[in-house]
C-alpha cells in the first residue's frame, strides 16, 4: 500500500504519518530491504519525517554490512531526495560502496553518485573507485547513468582529482548513444561536460 501511496497524484499523509509511527516502533524488524522501500516511498512522495530518516539511517550505519548494493544506493538516494542530512550514513554506505564498486551494478554505481553528489557529502573514495571500475563497464549503462555520473562528478568536483581519461570515456561512450539521450540526459550532460557531442557521427 505505502508503494501505491508513494507515486499516486496527492498521497496521504495521514496513512504516512501512521506508518511512520508503525515502523518506528518495529524498525529492528525490517530487513535491509525494508529499509530501503520505506526511505523510497517517504522520499518519493515527499512525505518529510526526520524521526523515521534519522532513525533509518541509525539502522543502516550499524548494519552496513548486511545491505546489498541495491540497498545502499536506495538509501542513499532516498535521503539526498527528502533533502534529510546525514552525514554519519552518507560516510558509511559511501565508503562501503568504494570498497565494494565492483560488486555495484551501473544502476546502483550511477544513483550513488547522484545522491552523495546531490547531498553535497564529499566522497572521494567513491569517486576514486568508479573511476577505475566504471570504464571497463561502460557498454552495460543506459544513458540516463553514463549522464546521470557525468552529472555528479562535475557537481561534486570530483573531476579536479582525476586525468582526462575517464572524463573522456565517458563523453565517448554517450556521444555514441547521442540518438537515445534525453532532454535531461542531455542536460546533465551538457552541464558537465559542454564538448562532450564531440565524437557524436
Amino acid at each position: 500500500m505505502i508503494h501505491t501511496q508513494a507515486t499516486a497524484r496527492e498521497p496521504c499523509g495521514r496513512l504516512f504519518a501512521a506508518v511512520a509511527d508503525r515502523c518506528l516502533d518495529t524498525l529492528s524488524d525490517l530487513d535491509p530491504q525494508g529499509l530501503a522501500n520505506v526511505a523510497w516511498a517517504f522520499a518519493t512522495a515527499h512525505e518529510r519525517h526526520a524521526r523515521l530518516f534519522d532513525a533509518i539511517a541509525d539502522a543502516c550505519v550499524a548494519r552496513a554490512a548486511e545491505l546489498r548494493p541495491r540497498n545502499v544506493s536506495g538509501v542513499l538516494w532516498a535521503f539526498a531526495t527528502a533533502a534529510h542530512v546525514s552525514p554519519d550514513l552518507f560516510a558509511t554506505l559511501s565508503s562501503r560502496a568504494a570498497r565494494d564498486a565492483r560488486d555495484f551494478g551501473p544502476q546502483a554505481l550511477a544513483n550513488t553518485c547522484w545522491a552523495v553528489a546531490t547531498a553535497g557529502e564529499e566522497a572521494p573514495a567513491l569517486f576514486r573507485a568508479v573511476a577505475a571500475h566504471a570504464p571497463k563497464r561502460l557498454r552495460e549503462f543506459r544513458t540516463t547513468e553514463l549522464s546521470s555520473v557525468m552529472w555528479a562528478y562535475r557537481a561534486a568536483g570530483a573531476w579536479a582529482g582525476f586525468d582526462d581519461a575517464f572524463a573522456e570515456a565517458l563523453a565517448r561512450e554517450l556521444s555514441g548513444r547521442v540518438r537515445d539521450v534525453d532532454a535531461r540526459g542531455c542536460a546533465n550532460a551538457t552541464w558537465a561536460d559542454p564538448d562532450w557531442r564531440r565524437g557524436a557521427a
